[in-house]
């Protein structure tokens, strides 16, 4: 298990291309495309309890990654993650994360809310002593019938202070 640190931004696609051009994304971004799907239980348990579940495809290769209750606070957000490699499209539920425990009888229970694919652009960002990810993310979330459009700037801490994370995203106003 890991603690993930990171700063979530909603963006219109035009402020996202005003980010692109305004010359504080330094360096070509490593681009890719990405088809998430996002499971609960119908009753939505794992999103009461904190939790979320998700698995995502990308160059071919699958990651199953849960989420759980952390801090939130102005959009900053450090909580739990576990991460693992799968070749499958159904969520693995077994005792590397606490899924299991929490759903019980409800694992069978399981299935896709909604799906997301997204086109990403990351960029790493060296700022007072400090390194984190800027991921950009555009594309479209779709539920059954339903479709809406998704961009929004991820600020993922991998060393130093969560600051620079603020500091950063006022730059970006």
């Amino acid at each position: 298990m890991a603690k993930e640190v990171e700063l979530k931004v909603e963006l219109s696609v035009e402020g996202s291309k005003a980010l692109e051009a305004s010359g504080l994304l330094l360096g070509d971004p490593v681009s890719a495309d990405q088809h998430t799907s996002y499971f609960d239980t119908p009753d939505g348990f794992l999103a009461k309890s904190g939790f979320s579940l998700r698995i995502r495809e990308c160059g071919g290769k699958r990651k199953q990654t849960v989420k759980g209750e952390g801090a939130i606070a102005a959009g900053l957000f450090v909580r739990s993650e576990w991460e693992h490699a799968t070749k499958s499209v159904t969520p693995m539920i077994d005792d590397r994360t606490p899924i299991k425990a929490l759903l019980g009888e409800r694992s069978g229970t399981l299935f896709s809310q909604f799906d997301m694919q997204i086109e990403r652009r990351t960029w790493t960002v060296l700022q007072d002593r400090s390194e984190f990810e800027l991921v950009l993310d555009r594309g479209m979330i779709t539920s059954d019938d339903r479709q809406t459009p998704v961009c929004e700037v991820e600020l993922e801490l991998k060393r130093g202070d969560p600051a620079a994370l603020f500091d950063f995203a006022e730059k970006m106003d």
